[in-house]
């Protein structure tokens, strides 16, 4: 649940977009999500994965239909998240072999559409740069905030963290998924092979430190 997984880590002193949670049946004021969040501004479904039901809205003419269609997407509501500036990172974390969290090289997402959405994702309309050009500073910041997020939650196994970094600057969180996809056009194997592991080396650790671990 995005909603859930914003308060939780700005409960924690992790910072997030400003962000409005909207429950099913909830009322809303389009003109107050606006003063409190700015434009453009994102409109997610709160359950929904893959970027399924996201839109990024310009005007507050049409605030209204962006909710109502993400409204559409699950029984969990949505979220409405203020634009974070910076370039678009993404690190999987998995279990060393002590079971551990470990972050695996960091990657940047970058497309030519105004985010990245599920055509971008799954139809080659991003560019996925894997280790991303960064100096050693904001490159570990990235792979500790991870860890950090990734435990606070209580992660097992295997999770990927979405952030936003302007260089030289503390970054944002996107996104936690705790079921990240391993397919062949997914983020978590290139990261994985970068690492010095093969997909079979990748499902041993996850296996090893969850399923067996119990």
């Amino acid at each position: 649940h995005k909603g859930h997984t914003n308060a939780f880590l700005k409960d924690r002193g992790i910072q997030v977009a400003v962000f409005e949670t909207i429950a099913p049946g909830q009322a809303w004021n389009a003109a107050s999500l606006v003063a409190k969040l700015g434009l453009p501004c994102f409109v997610k479904p709160n359950e929904a994965g893959s970027s399924l039901g996201i839109n990024r809205v310009e005007h507050e003419r049409d605030l209204d239909a962006a909710i109502a269609y993400a409204m559409r997407f699950g029984e969990g509501g949505v979220l409405v998240e203020s634009m974070l500036e910076g370039r678009e990172f993404s690190v999987g974390i998995i279990p060393d072999e002590q079971g551990k969290p470990e972050a695996l090289p960091v990657t940047e997402i970058r497309t030519s559409r105004l985010f990245f959405d599920y055509e971008a994702k799954y139809s080659g309309e991003a560019e996925e740069i894997t280790p991303a050009d960064l100096n050693t500073k904001d490159r570990m910041h990235l792979q500790e905030q991870a860890i950090d997020v990734y435990t606070s939650m209580g992660c097992r196994g295997l999770a990927r963290v979405d952030m936003m970094l302007v260089p030289g600057q503390r970054c944002s969180i996107i996104e936690v998924n705790a079921v990240p996809g391993l397919s062949e056009f997914s983020i978590i194997p290139r990261q994985a092979e970068a690492f010095g592991l093969s997909n079979q080396e990748l499902i041993s650790r996850i296996i090893d430190h969850t399923i067996l671990a119990d």
